[in-house]
């Protein structure tokens, strides 16, 4: 605890040196704009939330459905809660349609009647029976007699033994079919309407008997596999959580209903995949959204049940939609063995469910390796890809018999490299790889462990597209994960990575040179992120950070930010860059979906086209940096110091490449504060720190032609008169001046404008809207608001803008209200320019969304 108050803050004025500065910087870098450009920029923030921007980059949303639906719910809310009924108000929980049960409360159903058998047979006499249905049991007689009199019916069926009641038509018209586990029993009443009510009554009855027996259940549902799918039929589509559980496959509203709304009987149903034909992708509208929503239904399985119309499951991947295959088969009783040996042997052991102890493990064909084999492990109809997987099985297992040496390990990093690229191209290669991996590791190889290392090397990037072959390897690695031994922790490392990867879903590329030599020439299983990199700072320090197979540029920008002290990337403006491999000192972005070791190996195949050659570690040295990408003016009070550290070395860059206006007077007392900054009080100024400060806080082209003696001399006057300024003080210094501009932080790449015979500009990119400056005074040329344009991107070879304008009063009825801006750039600039664009698009909606949130 203080004993004394603590002493009152000293407020220095600025000094002279200081004052005479931000006068300099008042007349280079403050603009005066007229009323029509602050009308038109100013105030945007807000206004370009328009509905406008949403058709340029972002997918249509479902949420103002949602949020609409919820506001008219609310509303009903607060409504009931204000009715009153004399004295007493309604309680805010009442409702008015509250179930009691979960069974609807009506009266037991009963019905009888004549019905005759159906056949299709002239031979036969037809056969009328009396049908009874009364608490819960379908009787038959032979006629209404017997039944009055109490005799005993000729079959007696409970509807819980009932499997399904559907139409069924033939010669006679229409029937209905009620089939039990160990029969089946059609029959049709005098008239179609009569047949109809059978079929409403014994349907109703069925469900609710499912309904029951489901809700009334002491445990949960032991559900063979349950999940999210999209149902169709007759046309019509809806989505459900999905469970299977015996023979029944039933749909809930959502994962925490205990109550289906819906069953289908699978017993005897036919599963198969919907093949999509021509005729399913010429179907439909023209319209790109409903093109893009089509592509949705590429993972359908059909469930065809005899006399009746064919439901379709729609799935999200190939994986699931295999999973969800065998396990409709399986309760189908359609299950077949079928395929090559190994997978009729992987059938019998996932329908057996074998344990870790069981024989079935040191069958020969999961044991015993071949060096050159004849037969792929796995079915492969085409001829190409079947000598591709015999070739990619001699190659697995030369990788795993080849003694890995410290200095021939570049033969195992290239052939590893080779062995998986191949499989990423095919989902039936995948299969073959992972079948012969299985093989490779079971023990019996002298040097199994290699195996295990390219299994350590495959996991992150993909899993087996068949659900049997990826229950195998699931069950082979937890299977050898509890040993002791080197064997056991690639096993646990492994299983790991596979898991990640069905979380993360799989790579896109191959493995990096730097992701194989991580894994084949270290230990990976003592850590969960076995590979390294380091990150330049805009200080020009680095930053190392840790990743594994599936890490996403998302979670690697997070951890830098916590790291460096930054806000969140959003909030910031701060993301992920690479050097570009075909131009040195030139950088790319990085989007945050990307997955960092993609990024990587895209950048090796890159290196390796443009070198003509192996891609060496010495060479294939990537260069990642934390640049800023969006910088928000209304957020500069949120800044950490850090962020002002960054801002201030970031802008350097910008000043010696000339994208700040700044006066030879203003160049040289800001390159003074900068040397201030990196070098403190002034001393005997060397040549060396002469140059150093010219050419990283100096514009470049006044260089070229300036006096560099004159420069010297300037630079050490105005140094001197910075003695004992500190370093908060030169980034508050800097600061100051430089956001005098009202471009201050914008990301500005150069153009060219077709449209003005190619004259040369720059585009710079802020928080207002898109900027044209001029080329050697960087003076507006014209903004453009984001609320104002339609579409951007690359058009032959070209960035084009399609802007939205006003059209005067005296303009010509068919004169058009879209104006396109065309610009020639190199095509690297294109992508950049329109990501960056895009990106301040989305992060401008989500920023307005925050501050009204926290508003």
């Amino acid at each position: 605890m203080m004993q004394h108050p603590p002493a009152l803050p000293l407020h220095k004025p600025p000094s002279q040196w200081e004052t005479k500065l931000y006068q300099i910087a008042e007349r280079c870098l403050s603009t005066v704009i007229n009323e029509d450009q602050f009308a038109q920029c100013s105030g945007t923030l807000n206004r370009n939330m328009s509905d406008n921007t949403s058709d340029l980059c972002s997918s249509p949303s479902r949420g103002s459905g949602e949020s609409s639906r919820s506001l008219n719910q609310h509303k009903s809310r607060i409504d009931f809660t204000n009715i009153k009924e004399g004295d007493y108000a309604v309680p805010p929980d009442a409702n008015q349609d509250i179930r009691a049960t979960l069974i609807n409360s009506t009266e037991p159903l009963e019905k009888c009647g004549y019905l005759i058998q159906m056949t299709d047979s002239r031979l036969k006499s037809l056969k009328r029976r009396y049908f009874v249905f009364k608490n819960g049991f379908l009787t038959l007689y032979r006629t209404q007699k017997n039944h009055l009199k109490g005799e005993e019916p000729l079959v007696r069926i409970a509807v819980s033994d009932i499997r399904s009641v559907t139409k069924l038509v033939n010669k006679m018209g229409y029937g209905l079919q009620v089939t039990t586990a160990n029969s089946e029993y059609c029959y049709a009443a005098e008239s179609d309407r009569a047949t109809n009510e059978w079929i409403a009554l014994l349907t109703r009855s069925l469900r609710t008997t499912t309904i029951s027996e489901v809700s009334q259940r002491a445990t949960g549902l032991n559900a063979d596999i349950n999940g999210y799918v999209i149902k169709a039929k007759c046309g019509s589509t809806r989505r459900f959580f999905a469970s299977i559980v015996d023979n029944k496959l039933l749909f809930f509203k959502s994962s925490d209903d205990r109550v289906p709304c819906s069953h289908m009987y699978l017993r005897g149903a036919h599963i198969c995949e919907k093949i999509k034909t021509a005729a399913d992708e010429s179907s439909g509208s023209s319209d790109e959204q409903s093109e893009n929503h089509t592509k949705d239904f590429d993972h359908t399985v059909s469930i065809e049940i005899a006399n009746a119309d064919p439901v379709y499951i729609v799935l999200r991947s190939a994986e699931e939609k295999d999973k969800w295959i065998y396990f409709l088969k399986k309760a189908a009783n359609d299950v077949i063995f079928s395929g090559t040996a190994f997978e009729v042997l992987i059938q019998r052991m996932l329908a057996q469910n074998v344990d870790d102890e069981d024989l079935l493990w040191n069958d020969v064909l999961l044991t015993a390796c071949e060096e050159k084999p004849k037969e792929t492990l796995t079915t492969i109809f085409d001829e190409m890809l079947k000598k591709k997987a015999l070739e990619l099985g001699r190659a697995c297992f030369m990788f795993t018999s080849v003694l890995m040496r410290p200095t021939g390990v570049q033969y195992h990093i290239d052939l590893a490299q080779n062995i998986l690229t191949t499989a990423m191209s095919s989902d039936l290669l995948r299969n073959e790889l992972y079948a012969n991996l299985i093989k490779l590791t079971s023990g019996s190889m002298s040097y199994g462990i290699q195996a295990w290392k390219l299994m350590a090397l495959t996991t992150p990037l993909f899993t087996p597209r068949q659900y049997s072959l990826s229950w195998l390897l699931r069950r082979h690695i937890e299977r050898w994960s509890g040993k002791r031994c080197d064997e056991g922790n690639f096993a646990l490392y492994c299983l790991r990575a596979f898991n990640r990867c069905l979380k993360a879903h799989g790579r896109t590329e191959g493995p990096s040179k730097l992701e194989a030599i991580s894994i084949l020439t270290r230990d990976p299983t003592s850590t969960n992120m076995p590979h390294s990199i380091p990150v330049l700072l805009p200080t020009n320090e680095y930053q190392v950070i840790d990743f594994d197979g599936s890490t996403l540029i998302a979670d690697c920008l997070s951890t830098l930010c916590v790291k460096c002290g930054l806000r969140p990337a959003l909030l910031s403006g701060y993301a992920l860059y690479v050097e570009d491999p075909l131009e040195r000192n030139s950088y790319l972005f990085l989007k945050g979906k990307q997955k960092l070791c993609d990024c990587i190996s895209r950048w090796e195949r890159e290196l390796m086209d443009n070198k003509c050659g192996r891609v060496t570690e010495d060479v294939a040295r990537i260069k990642l940096s934390i640049r800023q990408r969006q910088y928000w003016s209304h957020l500069v009070s949120s800044e950490t110091p850090t962020e002002r550290t960054f801002l201030v070395h970031w802008m350097a860059s910008e000043i010696v490449a000339g994208r700040v206006p700044l006066s030879s007077e203003l160049a040289e007392e800001l390159a003074a504060v900068y040397a201030q900054l990196k070098f403190g009080d002034m001393g005997t100024i060397s040549d060396e720190q002469f140059r150093e400060i010219i050419t990283s806080y100096y514009p470049s082209k006044l260089l070229d032609v300036g006096c560099e003696r004159l420069l010297r001399l300037n630079l050490e006057t105005n140094w001197s008169q910075l003695r004992d300024t500190s370093t908060v003080d030169c980034i508050r210094m800097i600061l100051v001046v430089l956001r005098k501009w009202r471009f201050f932080g914008s990301f500005i790449t150069e153009a060219r404008m077709k449209m003005r015979n190619d004259e040369s500009l720059f585009i710079a990119l802020n928080d207002q809207g898109v900027h044209l400056l001029s080329f050697r005074q960087l003076d507006l040329i014209r903004s453009i608001p984001y609320n104002r344009l339609v579409s951007f991107g690359g058009y032959r070879n070209d960035f084009m803008l399609t802007i939205e304008r006003v059209l005067p009063p005296q303009a010509h009825p068919e004169e058009t209200t879209r104006e396109r801006l065309t610009f020639s750039m190199p095509a690297r600039n294109i992508d950049q320019l329109t990501c960056h664009l895009a990106e301040y698009i989305r992060c401008q909606k989500l920023i307005s969304k925050l501050s009204i949130r926290n508003s």
